[in-house]
């Protein structure tokens, strides 16, 4: 019968911050999708840009969390380990620290899976977003059409000009 290794103490304070860190960054990533949903809901292209903005610097925080979170699996297990979960890593911890840890990836992963949902949402509010504003580029060439300004299919016809001139004595 093996028994599995125990975490060090320092491997088990590295992976509750790990734990902590993750579980912060992305409970202020489930609010900027909440933001971001909010200003799709009101079209609001300064609010979006910031979202947007936000959304990137957060993309870069979290691959240095991943970074981290690779260097401490290498520290753990050695350069060739196989792949193993937050989860897995918590069970090793022994039955000190493992109930904690366990309970600590299990509200993780559940926050995960609500930023996994709500960027769904998100994305389907931007999909008919787009949708609506593409509808009212249409409407607006079909009735400009007369200027010739617009082609068929909203498309700006670059062979007609169109333009006024102001002359001031």
């Amino acid at each position: 019968m093996s028994t599995q290794p125990t975490l060090r103490p320092e491997h088990v304070l590295a992976l509750r911050k790990l734990l902590d860190e993750l579980e912060t960054h992305h409970t202020q990533h489930l609010t900027l999708l909440i933001e971001h949903r909010r200003a799709i809901g009101l079209a609001d292209q300064g609010l979006l840009a910031e979202c947007v903005h936000r959304q990137q610097s957060a993309a870069l925080a979290l691959s240095q969390i991943e970074h981290n979170r690779a260097a401490l699996l290498r520290q753990i297990a050695g350069p060739k380990a196989p792949p193993m979960t937050l989860t897995q890593l918590a069970r090793l911890a022994g039955a000190t620290h493992a109930p904690a840890l366990l309970a600590q990836a299990l509200r993780l992963r559940t926050l995960m899976a609500t930023c996994i949902q709500k960027q769904t949402v998100l994305a389907s509010a931007s999909s008919s977003l787009l949708g609506h504003v593409h509808t009212l580029v249409r409407q607006i060439a079909r009735n400009l059409s007369e200027t010739g300004a617009y082609a068929r299919g909203a498309v700006v016809n670059q062979g007609a000009s169109s333009g006024a001139v102001d002359l001031v004595s």
